[in-house]
């Protein structure tokens, strides 16, 4: 089967088939651009809430637009996959009756095929990942290394016992490091396009992409750090040990829907995927008036 990867970020649109592809080596992945080399926009970037009722279709239509014309020009199934962000977490019930409400408001749309809302139904769905997909890195114990992270700076300080969709560190070198060993910032007046990420966000102990930034730190780089989305990202994502990342069966939640969502129709992965399904993108419950397969 051909299935189309719909993603806001760079590392997922470069990586992802192929991480994929390890766990289903006969079905073929294909990630969707929204323009040569690009993501699409995502829209959990800011605190999501409902759409107002005389607005058009933002980002989240968008996605199932890009969905669905996947599956019209002969994908067999979708998936859209998000970022949850931290600014969302705990309100991830309102990410899925944002994208519900615009589902609906794009299924509103003139000139759609006859068939639209029953392809939907039927082949696309949509996933988080949760905070955002560097914490998948976290669950593999050579994705960090894959990501660029000297081995002198392994294993990272994680609170013990915390899944990693729920990331927290506890390094403290790491909690106050303000960024005046980057040389190459320093040297440039620190200019506000190259600062550490990890100085960018005020919950850096949850940030699992600013803290894999820190481990990567790189003192005579502009940004500091030898980590970029689009190499070390994608390259420690192709490799992805899923055996490893899957292999508590109380993590991984969001991430393990999909999983599942995909083994509904390709058949089983090449590793063992049993445990806790996140009950918002569970693909096996039964929901009233679905939009998407697990919507």
């Amino acid at each position: 089967m051909r299935v189309a990867l719909v993603t806001t970020g760079k590392m997922e649109l470069l990586g992802l088939p192929s991480a994929l592809k390890l766990l289903f080596p006969e079905h073929t992945f294909l990630s969707e651009e929204s323009r040569p080399g690009e993501p699409f926009p995502g829209f959990t970037s800011k605190r999501v809430v409902l759409p107002q009722e005389d607005g058009g279709v933002g980002h989240a239509g968008k996605l199932v637009e890009a969905a669905l014309g996947t599956i019209v020009e002969g994908a067999d199934r979708a998936i859209i996959l998000e970022d949850l962000e931290l600014i969302n977490q705990g309100n991830e019930q309102a990410v899925v009756d944002h994208l519900r409400a615009e589902i609906g408001r794009f299924l509103q749309k003139p000139a759609l095929p006859a068939t639209a809302a029953e392809r939907l139904r039927a082949q696309v769905s949509f996933h988080l990942a949760v905070p955002m997909v560097e914490s998948w890195l976290f669950g593999d114990p050579q994705g960090p290394i894959h990501a660029g992270v000297p081995t002198s700076r392994l294993p990272p300080r994680l609170v013990p016992g915390r899944d990693p969709e729920c990331f927290l560190t506890e390094d403290p070198a790491y909690c106050v490091d303000d960024g005046d060993g980057c040389e190459a910032w320093q040297r440039a007046g620190r200019p506000p396009h190259n600062e550490p990420k990890w100085l960018k966000t005020r919950r850096r102990v949850e940030h699992p992409k600013a803290y894999l930034s820190w481990l990567a730190r790189h003192p005579s780089q502009g940004d500091c750090s030898g980590y970029h989305e689009a190499k070390q990202g994608k390259r420690a994502l192709q490799k992805l040990n899923w055996n490893s990342v899957l292999q508590n069966p109380d993590w991984f939640k969001y991430l393990r829907s999909m999983v599942r969502d995909l083994e509904l129709s390709l058949g089983s992965a090449t590793v063992s995927t049993g445990g806790q399904l996140a009950r918002l993108t569970d693909p096996t419950l039964s929901r009233p008036a679905p939009l998407l397969r697990n919507l």
